[in-house]
């Protein structure tokens, strides 16, 4: 499954790499989800009020892509980090200060990188 292939390669990097970020040790909490909207905002809800958790990577679909944009805009506090949605809306239409990429959107995939001559 891709969701088990995400982890596995984060916890690769993080095996090779360490688990510090200058001297402070970071603590990983992994959350799944049925991949339907409503049970990843309850997954969501569950690792920022439970977990107490200060970054998120996330999310895996456009839809759940563009929801995750709404609620970023209204909790500055967390950093979020969009780790495979390919929606533009997280980061190009009206972004939220606090919400990262660092994989391509749709449009980037979708996208030439010449000219086709005919």
């Amino acid at each position: 499954m891709l969701g088990e292939d995400g982890i596995r390669g984060h916890q690769t990097a993080l095996n090779t790499l360490g688990k510090k970020i200058g001297d402070k040790e970071i603590e990983f909490i992994i959350a799944s989800t049925d991949a339907t909207l409503e049970f990843a905002i309850r997954a969501r809800a569950q690792l920022i009020e439970q977990d107490k958790v200060q970054i998120l990577l996330s999310p895996l679909s456009r839809r759940r892509g563009h929801r995750s944009e709404e609620f970023r805009q209204t909790r500055p506090e967390l950093t979020s980090v969009n780790a495979a949605s390919g929606a533009q809306e997280t980061t190009y239409v009206d972004p939220a200060p606090n919400f990262f990429r660092y994989n391509m959107d749709g449009a980037q995939w979708a996208g030439g990188s010449g000219q086709i001559r005919l």
